[in-house]
């Protein structure tokens, strides 16, 4: 698997590995769609400042955390990935989200004011799991 993604593997598998196959599929979508918009490679999403706080923001419990070599979740979103990139998973269940949110922990100051403030500018595209997407 070349870096690219697995560095995209490892933010959903972080994100949203509680949120059942769906949910970390969803979440593998957002970093395609990311990639895709705003010209950058998945790697160049995935550590964008301030982006995915389980992979940037100091002081996250989750920054520190690295699936095991038997962790069949991670295995998983391996796989889910390597499909969007090849193509066989054709169906975004994001309708091309760009962001998401956990309405019940996020504490993202400017996510709330600009995403979820502003359902004009970025119209909620999804539900999936506990996480809520927008464009």
């Amino acid at each position: 698997m070349n870096y690219n993604l697995l560095m995209a593997a490892l933010c959903a598998w972080r994100e949203a590995r509680g949120e059942g196959s769906e949910g970390v599929r969803a979440v593998l979508w957002v970093l395609f769609n990311r990639s895709k918009a705003w010209g950058k490679s998945l790697a160049g999403v995935v550590v964008q400042r301030n982006q995915f706080t389980s992979m940037t923001i100091r002081g996250d419990s989750n920054t520190v955390l690295w699936p095991l070599d038997t962790d069949l979740i991670f295995t998983q979103v391996q796989q889910m990935a390597q499909a969007i990139q090849d193509g066989t998973d054709e169906h975004d269940p994001t309708s091309g989200a760009l962001y998401y949110y956990n309405p019940a922990i996020a504490t993202s100051d400017w996510f709330m004011q600009n995403i979820v403030g502003s359902p004009k500018w970025h119209p909620q595209t999804a539900v999936i799991g506990n996480h809520t997407f927008f464009k």
